[in-house]
């Protein structure tokens, strides 16, 4: 069995330099296949085929859609009791814990079950846990204005 193959992604808004490795799966024309979303590299989900348009700094492009969404959950404390709750209401839309730390955690959702849905089960994990947030990693641009690819999807 191959090791998995990792992409140093940047982080925008972190220290300067900063990057996460992310998995992928090596496509041909040095494209890549994120096979987990991020947890702080915006901008992208699990499914998406991205393009490296800086190496070094970990810069790079999304070139086609892979039609998740990526859900974060973080808060000021651990995360670990939320966790089960969430995954299990995210479960039931298709969704699956792409992965966790201590204050945080992400989840994939097929943005065909719709935002409502989700939004349902992260609302009552935000009411459950005051001093929680969360949000979409791969909905809005760096400014807030909605990016739509679900739209262009037509899945």
């Amino acid at each position: 069995m191959s090791h998995p193959l990792h992409v140093d992604l940047f982080i925008v808004g972190a220290r300067a330099g900063a990057t996460e490795p992310v998995e992928v799966e090596q496509l041909p024309d040095e494209r890549y296949r994120v096979l987990y979303s991020p947890g702080f590299v915006e901008g992208l989900a699990a499914g998406d085929v991205i393009q490296l348009t800086d190496l070094k700094l970990g810069h790079f492009e999304v070139v086609r859609r892979g039609g998740n969404l990526a859900v974060k959950f973080a808060a000021r404390s651990s995360v670990a009791a939320a966790i089960p709750g969430i995954s299990s209401g995210l479960e039931v839309l298709g969704g699956r814990l792409d992965g966790a730390i201590e204050k945080a955690a992400v989840w994939t959702v097929p943005a065909s079950v719709g935002f409502e849905p989700i939004e349902r089960v992260m609302s009552a994990a935000v009411a459950q846990m005051p001093t929680s947030e969360w949000w979409y990693g791969n909905v809005y641009d760096e400014l807030g204005k909605p990016l739509g690819w679900w739209e262009k999807a037509g899945s």
